[in-house]
């Protein structure tokens, strides 16, 4: 597939030396490096590039289980999720610190230690403690649920969720919307109708080519064929490359 390789080039001419990738260019990050990793493994790409980016990530774990933005931010953060995704062979350690930051009163977890609950944070670990496959994540990641269900706006989608009352009365963004349904694959659609039909709506004019990889994602885990849209969008960094790789992976049937 054209674009599939024409990605996969554009990533490896990014990659750093020390097997990690930046957003743009500079130091390695641990979100581009894990996302860049998920997406070359899905379309079964450059297993050396892939070898180095997982040794990258395995260095990055902090001795609290969690993983750090990137060296000059030493505090395990929620990419810690992304890191779990991107390692099939994390120990549950790692989802042991994700289980401590998933708050009792919310059932959401947050962007940064000791801040609010938000949507994305909360999305992502619920896929990353579902891939642990370990009954005692069982508890947080329905709690995880029903915090993403509680947050959802009045047209059915998701923003950012930073709070009830702000979310309840904000539109739904494309991008959340779309890692939400992701993340609730195991809830059955009929509780997710309107937030169905929203997507639907988004994908007639998605508003980035994140808010378009999300929806596909989301849309595909729950079994839907989707024709795809010619994305339209250039995509501005390593992420957007990433999502775009792992969208096209999930309309043939692979998801993360």
């Amino acid at each position: 597939m054209a674009e599939v390789d024409e990605l996969q080039r554009q990533l490896l001419a990014s990659q750093n030396r020390d097997g990690g990738w930046p957003f743009v260019k500079g130091s390695s990050w641990t979100e581009p490096t894990a996302l860049a990793l998920l997406a070359l493994r899905l379309h079964d790409r450059s297993p050396g590039a892939c070898q180095a980016a997982a040794h990258w990530l395995e260095q990055s774990q902090n001795p609290d289980g969690g993983w750090r933005p990137n060296d000059a931010v030493p505090t395990s953060t929620w990419v810690t999720s992304l890191a779990i995704l991107a390692l099939p062979n994390t120990g549950a350690k790692a989802g042991d610190w994700l289980t401590r930051h998933v708050y009792k009163k919310t059932g959401g977890s947050c962007w940064f230690p000791g801040t609010a609950s938000w949507v994305t944070p909360t999305a992502t670990a619920i896929l990353a403690l579902s891939r642990l496959d370990n009954a005692r994540f069982a508890a947080p990641i329905e709690q995880s649920r029903q915090f993403l269900l509680n947050r959802r706006c009045r047209d059915g989608g998701w923003n950012h969720g930073g709070s009830s009352f702000r979310s309840e009365n904000a539109v739904s963004y494309p991008e959340t919307t779309g890692l939400a349904l992701l993340a609730l694959a195991g809830v059955p659609s009929e509780h997710l109708t309107t937030a169905l039909q929203l997507s639907d709506e988004f994908l007639k004019n998605p508003a980035s080519m994140e808010g378009l990889s999300w929806l596909q994602m989301g849309l595909a885990a729950r079994g839907r064929k989707m024709e795809d849209c010619e994305s339209r969008f250039r995509p501005r960094n390593v992420r957007d490359i990433s999502l775009r790789l792992l969208a096209l992976a999930a309309l043939e049937g692979r998801t993360l």
